[in-house]
């Protein structure tokens, strides 16, 4: 920690740790602070007040800064003031000026900066490390006051800082960054907690852009950090780090205030905050995918670690962004394609192999490596002809993509064979290709290898009786019958894509309750083995019925579990619809629809 300031009385070489004894008009405070100008670079002074400022309501703060040169040599001396005002930034050159040998020099600073005080000095040098010195004073108009701070080197080496902070009491708590580089935009990572709660925020700062965050409002407006995370409300203290990627790109303090008594303190601990060794690729830590095809590696992350300066390790603060670039290890297997610099990387497939993505995150010393495979597979475009009809002999089967090589594998459904094969690294054309009846009728999968891991799996459609839908449903008494009803339903038999099946070979599986008709029997079904066929049209009809007056009592019947129409011909048999429900002598009940209701046509019936 380089100094932590607090409030002193006049003439007293102590200074105060604490909030106690002190009434706001006794109050003087000032800032003996010194810092060592580098040869051309600069002594940084962090969320100064310039004019109002709105931790000290009704107080005008006049500054200067005292500048000695304890060399023998002329001194070079520039005083620049940076605002940030309503989200807009601008410098200010306050003064040049020339000390000589052994010297001092005073030079008074605008007030008209902003009153979040988001206003930061920059004092530069030509001369040696430890030559000149600059000390920082800011005077309020009330009670003599001033507000303390620590300065800081343009060069040092530390790229962040942690600090204990309080809201309690009616305590502002106020982080404030400097965005001191001329280069772009910089990020600050800070994060707030208690150790058992903790906030993950990140701040764009331009060039010379001085930032506030108040913690404050952190906790008491429950703002979200990117990860929707928000601190409880009744969080009163805890600790606030910050860091920057390049110790040479931005400065913080912790300002610690209460408006009521005038008093602050200001926190300006250093540290270094650097990479760990490793990025993390999880969830998303392999890729696969087709030639000419796209996959992702990531989302990659890194640790930050607190530890010693120029070291890769220490104790982790969180995860965090980095500016990442990723590469392909073989380049004529897959290829970045977009996302080079982000989390998530896009590759694309050049030809079949393993390839590996590497990615690389460095920080101003620390370099963290990660990597994941990459699969590249052969890729289907199409298939003729799709779709293929079951039980079709001696077709010819071409394979349309990219990645097929010289010897390529097709890996055709269960049920297909293929005499001949011939291809190119574009195409394969299978000859003498029989689709047996043990197919599976509907999508099916075909994939290719070559040389490696096959193909994403590309769609065949096997066409083929599939289901079965009603085309009329009636109920009469049955015939020879007075009070008994008989229900007749005709079907079609429809293949997958939808259109008549033709004569199609069909049978009944089924099981039935017990009866509780007097006489006790059950009707039988149309079993495979009975070879009973449909119309040219696909059609037949269903009847059923007790089919006589003679069961007693009236009402009587039995329940249907499960009748299922099948395709006999398929092996095994396969089932083209179920129906269930009761036949009574009364009523009749099929899937929910009781006579004398009818199924509507074009109703599908469930397998």
């Amino acid at each position: 920690m380089d100094a932590e300031t607090g409030w002193r009385l006049p003439g007293s070489d102590s200074f105060w740790g604490g909030w106690s004894n002190f009434s706001r008009s006794a109050i003087i405070a000032r800032v003996c602070l010194f810092a060592w100008a580098k040869t051309k670079t600069a002594t940084i002074f962090t969320g100064i007040p310039a004019g109002a400022a709105d931790l000290f309501p009704r107080t005008m703060f006049q500054s200067e800064v005292a500048v000695s040169n304890f060399s023998t040599k002329p001194a070079q001396v520039s005083v620049t003031l940076a605002r940030t005002i309503a989200g807009k930034t601008s410098t200010e050159l306050v003064q040049k000026l020339v000390l000589a040998g052994q010297s001092s020099g005073t030079v008074k600073i605008p007030a008209h900066g902003d009153p979040a005080m988001t206003n930061s000095l920059v004092v530069r040098s030509n001369l040696s490390p430890g030559d000149v010195v600059s000390q920082f004073i800011a005077w309020g108009d009330i009670g003599v006051r001033t507000v303390e701070m620590q300065a800081k080197d343009n060069d040092s080496v530390q790229n962040g800082g942690g600090h204990p902070w309080t809201i309690a009491r009616g305590t502002n708590s106020t982080l404030l960054l400097f965005n001191h580089s001329t280069d772009g935009p910089k990020k600050f990572e800070v994060l707030v907690g208690n150790g058992k709660q903790l906030w993950e925020g990140s701040y764009q700062l331009a060039p010379m852009e001085t930032k506030a965050v108040k913690i404050n409002e952190i906790v008491e407006k429950q703002i979200p950090d990117a990860k929707g995370t928000v601190l409880s409300k009744d969080l009163l203290t805890g600790q606030v780090a910050w860091w920057t990627h390049r110790a040479a790109w931005g400065k913080g303090r912790l300002m610690v205030s209460q408006p009521e008594t005038g008093m602050a303190r200001s926190f300006s601990c250093g540290n270094c905050s650097e990479l760990c060794y490793y990025i993390d690729l999880s969830p998303d830590s392999s890729a696969s995918f087709g030639v000419f095809g796209f996959g992702t590696l990531g989302d990659a992350s890194t640790q930050q670690c607190l530890g010693e300066c120029g070291t890769c390790s220490g104790t982790p603060q969180g995860p965090v962004s980095e500016f990442f670039t990723w590469r392909s290890s073989n380049t004529s297997i897959a290829t970045p394609s977009s996302g080079q610099h982000s989390s998530m990387a896009t590759f694309q497939g050049v030809s079949p192999g393993l390839a590996n993505g590497n990615v690389v995150a460095q920080d101003s010393g620390c370099t963290a490596r990660g990597t994941g495979p990459i699969t590249v597979t052969p890729m289907i475009t199409s298939i003729a002809p799709n779709p293929i009809m079951i039980g079709s002999t001696n077709q010819t089967l071409t394979i349309e993509g990219s990645g097929f090589g010289t010897s390529p594998t097709a890996i055709l459904p269960a049920g297909f064979t293929s005499s001949g094969q011939g291809s190119t690294p574009n195409q394969i054309v299978l000859t003498g290709v029989s689709v047996a009846y043990s197919a599976t009728v509907g999508n099916n999968n075909v994939t290719v290898t070559a040389n490696g891991p096959p193909s994403p799996a590309a769609t065949l459609v096997v066409d083929g009786p599939y289901h079965m839908i009603v085309e009329s449903d009636s109920t009469f008494t049955c015939s020879g019958c007075a009070t008994t009803v008989q229900r007749n339903v005709t079907y079609q038999v429809q293949n997958f894509s939808g259109a008549n099946a033709g004569t199609t070979w069909v049978g009944e599986s089924g099981s039935d309750g017990a009866s509780s008709c007097t006489p006790n029997t059950l009707p039988t079904e149309t079993a495979c083995s009975q070879n009973f066929q449909t119309l040219a049209t696909g059609v037949f009809t269903d009847e059923w019925t007790l089919n006589s007056d003679a069961y007693k009592p009236a009402g009587c019947g039995f329940t249907v579990n499960y009748d299922h129409w099948q395709w006999c011909q398929h092996s095994a048999a396969q089932t083209l619809g179920t129906l269930m429900g009761y036949i009574h002598t009364d009523k009749i009940e099929i899937n929910g629809v009781v006579s004398p209701n009818h199924m509507p046509t074009g109703t599908v019936v469930p397998f």
